[in-house]
């Protein structure tokens, strides 16, 4: 009778064993995957409020643009609303990865 116990102790302490590696890798897991998840919300908060930046410029200079008066200030504001849409193409990119 003594040696079943024995056996059933020693396979117990053997699971328990595994179950508590198990349980550390996990832990360990979980904690990078919190620091990864606070990384991303903060580049998505930064982008974000690039996009918000790059949105406002992109209305003043649509007001600059129905302002504007001469060929030379249109093609001015033309190209600065060209390189806007680009930067708003790279943070679009940004946020898709």
């Amino acid at each position: 009778m003594d040696n079943k116990y024995e056996k059933l102790a020693v396979r117990f302490e053997s699971k328990l064993k595994h179950l508590i590696a198990n349980y550390k890798s996990l832990k360990n897991e979980n904690e990078k995957l919190a620091v990864e998840v606070t990384n991303l919300k903060n580049e998505l908060m930064q982008t974000h409020k690039s996009i918000i930046e790059l949105q406002e410029k992109c209305n003043h200079l649509r007001m600059a643009n129905t302002l504007a008066t001469t060929e030379e200030e249109k093609m001015i504001v033309k190209d600065q609303l060209g390189k806007m849409v680009r930067e708003i193409d790279k943070c679009i990119a940004l946020l898709t990865e």
